[in-house]
């Protein structure tokens, strides 16, 4: 009787608050977005997943359905939404599944018009399937997390599914979660190869690269530097570090052309301005933070990189926004900031013994000092960006920051 009364007030609470999504019967909307809500939990039941993780992912999947279905609706209600345009193009034009590296929007339409005419017709049942791509990417990184460790702890799936940031900004109807579930294939691939040494995971790799590439197109040439730069670091083999730089750059190069077309550089000097300028598009909201970044040579870029890094990954800080999303973040990197600060008084060089720490650490790196030159711009868009990388860096400092021993193989 309480569900049903509850189920009652938030389909009302949604009519209320769904005058921005294109549907003129936002209650029957609502109502398929429920039963698809049931229907993916359904689905748990049956995924091939370990018997001891189904009922943790069914928890968290109810979680999820709490904060797509209920907070997110005043999330909903107060901004315009990409999402919204994604929903009203989907009901115009049939789905032709032309996606394009980099055009993260066009991907979007063409995935939202698919899921319209051959799936469910309802604004929160995309939602919820956004969500369980959110939730299928972490429940990867935490199996790459236990194929490093060599054990279960699921208290690491709990802390990956919960984190406020991961919860939310993985389960909004977006490019976030496709690019993360890009991001969780690679980090799983990657991890498997470091120890596993199977060559068979460089094909998982690729796929978790393309799949993100296609929504941001300078992810693939950021996700391939931290595996070239771990692989050169932890052989002992000269052939095999001759190969790996070799084959790893080529890879790059190959990589970074379309990058370079798509910000009409003709060389890396020109890469990093136009960056640095199209950072500055992101000035805008109550998030912004009026910075000015002008790179004119790689010094500058070399010079800002901590201060951009440091941005990216833990800001904002408490009271650098004062909404209620805004405060949330600030609490959530003044942990971050906790957790880095246990991890760095921790941290031993034996640390470096394991490549996929050292790869962690490498893709960390070389991401925030890219992303930083957005979000220093826009600590909203700080927020939502660090989706990308967020599972990694909180599994890295949580493991350096761990008190008992630690795999050095």
């Amino acid at each position: 009787m309480t569900t049903t009364f509850g189920v009652i007030a938030a389909m009302g609470l949604a009519s209320s608050l769904g005058n921005h999504i294109h549907s003129r019967e936002i209650q029957f909307d609502y109502s398929l977005g429920l039963l698809w809500g049931l229907a993916i939990g359904a689905a748990i039941f049956v995924a091939p997943v370990p018997d001891r993780d189904r009922s943790a992912l069914l928890w968290l999947w109810a979680v999820r359905i709490i904060v797509t279905l209920g907070f997110m609706l005043f999330y909903e209600n107060h901004y315009q939404l990409d999402a919204f345009n994604y929903f009203r193009g989907s009901q115009a034009g049939f789905a032709r599944l032309l996606l394009a590296l980099g055009d993260g929007t066009q991907t979007m339409n063409e995935l939202t018009r698919l899921h319209y005419q051959w799936s469910i017709p309802s604004y929160h049942a995309m939602k919820l399937t956004c969500a369980s791509i959110g939730l299928l990417s972490v429940y990867l990184v935490y199996r790459a997390a236990v194929l490093f460790l060599g054990h279960e702890d699921r208290r690491i799936l709990w802390i990956l599914g919960l984190s406020p940031t991961i919860l939310f900004w993985s389960s909004i109807l977006g490019k976030d979660p496709i690019g993360m579930l890009g991001i969780a294939i690679y980090t799983y691939g990657t991890v498997r190869l470091l120890m596993m040494r199977s060559w068979s995971s460089i094909v998982l790799m690729a796929v978790g690269i393309a799949i993100a590439s296609i929504i941001r197109l300078w992810l693939a040439p950021i996700m391939i530097l931290p595996v070239v730069g771990t692989v050169w670091w932890s052989s002992k083999n000269i052939h095999i570090k001759l190969f790996v730089g070799i084959a790893g750059m080529a890879a790059f190069v190959y990589a970074a052309g379309p990058l370079m077309a798509s910000f009409k550089a003709a060389s890396a000097k020109e890469l990093i301005e136009e960056v640095a300028k199209a950072g500055q598009l992101y000035n805008y909201g109550g998030s912004s933070t009026g910075a000015t970044t002008v790179f004119v040579s790689w010094s500058d870029f070399i010079e800002f990189a901590p201060v951009g890094a440091f941005t990216a990954l833990f800001r904002p800080l408490p009271g650098e926004i004062m909404n209620p999303f805004g405060l949330l973040a600030g609490l959530e990197d003044l942990v971050l900031l906790g957790l880095l600060v246990r991890a760095m008084t921790r941290f031993r060089l034996s640390d470096l013994r394991a490549p996929v720490v050292v790869w962690a650490i490498f893709f960390c790196l070389i991401w925030s000092a890219i992303y930083g030159i957005i979000s220093s711009h826009n600590l909203g868009a700080a927020v939502r960006f660090r989706l990308q990388i967020l599972p990694v860096l909180l599994l890295l400092m949580l493991y350096l920051g761990a008190p008992h021993p630690r795999t050095t193989e």
